[in-house]
Formats: structure tokens, sequence, C-alpha cells
């Protein structure tokens, strides 16, 4: 039907809820609404629970809480809390000693646990399931194209030579020999012989840092010490021997009634 009047004030209207305002459209001189007077205020409220002895008190915010004694003063253990148990393929419910056990192993499918098995006939080669069929692969090789064969690897010296030989085909000869002629590209090693220390192919040589090369026998380390005729001490070193006469020592000694007896 069409709107001849061109009236907008008479025009269908809808009701329309902005937060806590209520309002009707297609009129924008109409009175709006606060609906927040009628709200009780009461839709979220938290539960609590406290526990005194065998009481557990449930409170509710803006309420009044219930008070329940937990307490099982029934002596009847055949109304108690109980819980499943399983045992084997046995299930069965505790705190019931006349409750009926439930065999569960007739659930079992039996499929989880299988083994594989393998024959051979000529170039046939069957593997089995246990519980299931087989399969049979014929491996035969029926293509008589040697390029497309297994292979190996083998080798063999002679002289300097290596050979590099592979089944079915043709081998590869390398010879090893230094041929080159050159000492600073060989395997070396580091000998010493008194201070000097040499590396062989050419690495030339040096004297050794630690030795005693100050040629001075007074100030080496003594190595031995012995007695000898004649109230004398020979003491040996890196320089030679020292003899040092004990004789007027034994005389002063003699005089305290002691001496130092020759050996």
């Amino acid at each position: 039907m069409d709107d001849a009047d061109a009236d907008p004030a008479n025009e269908i209207q809808d009701l329309q809820l902005a937060g806590n305002t209520l309002s009707i459209t297609n009129n924008t001189t109409a009175t709006p609404i606060d609906l927040s007077g009628y709200l009780d205020n009461t839709d979220s409220q938290n539960l609590t629970l406290s526990t005194t002895g065998t009481n557990r008190t449930i409170g509710i915010a803006g309420g009044t809480g219930i008070t329940l004694d937990v307490a099982d003063n029934d002596n009847n253990p055949a109304n108690e809390i109980q819980d499943l148990q399983l045992a084997g393929n046995t299930l069965s419910i505790t705190n019931n000693t006349t409750a009926t056990p439930i065999d569960l192993s007739g659930y079992l499918d039996n499929t989880d646990s299988q083994n594989l098995t393998l024959s051979i006939t000529g170039t046939n080669r069957t593997i089995g399931i246990t519980g299931g069929t087989g399969i049979t692969l014929d491996v035969a090789d029926n293509d008589n194209n040697p390029a497309n064969e297994l292979q190996n690897l083998s080798s063999s010296a002679a002289g300097t030579n290596r050979t590099i030989n592979i089944s079915g085909g043709t081998g590869t000869t390398i010879d090893v020999a230094d041929n080159d002629n050159s000492n600073s590209n060989e395997l070396q090693t580091i000998s010493k012989t008194g201070s000097t220390v040499t590396l062989s192919n050419g690495g030339g040589s040096f004297t050794d840092a630690v030795d005693d090369a100050d040629n001075d026998p007074t100030n080496e380390y003594n190595t031995a010490g012995s007695f000898e005729a004649n109230n004398t001490i020979r003491i040996t070193d890196g320089g030679g021997n020292t003899d040092v006469a004990i004789g007027p020592l034994n005389a002063a000694l003699d005089a305290g009634g002691q001496n130092i007896t020759n050996l």
C-alpha cells in the first residue's frame, strides 16, 4: 500500500533500547524512557563455603546461607561414595563387597599385537601377518639388464697403484706415489740429539733452550757424593768430580771424642 499522505508522523514505528533507555523510532520528538529503575541488581552473586567440624556452610552474597552437616552418622557402608576400579580386564565398584564384577575381556579385539612372517619359494617372497592375509612378491630379475643390478666396491694394491673396482663395471687405478719431489708437503717427525731438536724433511733444527749453555761447571746441580780415601769427600756434578778434604774436620772432632769414618 502506497504512503500517499507524505506525513512522517503517522509512519509504522518500532521500539529500540540503548543501554537502559527505551525510545520509539521514526519520531524525533518522542520521549525516551529511562528503565534503570527497574534493575534489581541481584543478577551477579557469589557463593562461599566455610567448614567447621563436619558442618559445611554455603553462603550467597546479599542473601542468607545454609549449613549442612556432612557427618556420616548412619553407619551404613552400602550408601558411601564409591568409585570404579579396573584390575586386569575385570571392572568392579568400590565400597561394596557384594557388587558384581564385570569381565571386559570380550571387548578386546585382539588385533593390537601382530607378527610378520617371511617364506621363500624360488624367486617368490611371501610376507604373512597373524590374523590376516599375506602377500607374495616375485623378486626374479626378469629384465636381463646388467646396468641396473646391485653392485659392490673392492680395492687392490700393486706397488704404488691403488685400484678401485666395481662389480660389473670397469675399475679405476690411482698412482699414490710421491712424485712431486717436494719436501714441503711431506709427513714430518721431531727428534732430539743432545740439545739439538730436528724437524725431518727440511724442517730445520734448533737448540733446546732448557739445555745448560753457560759452560760453567761450577754452577751445576750435584748428582752424587762419596767418601774417598785420605779423609776426602768426592762430589760429582755436570762439570766433573770435586774432592773435599775432611782431615781438619776429623781433627776437630777427635778433640771431642768423635770423627768421620772413611768409607
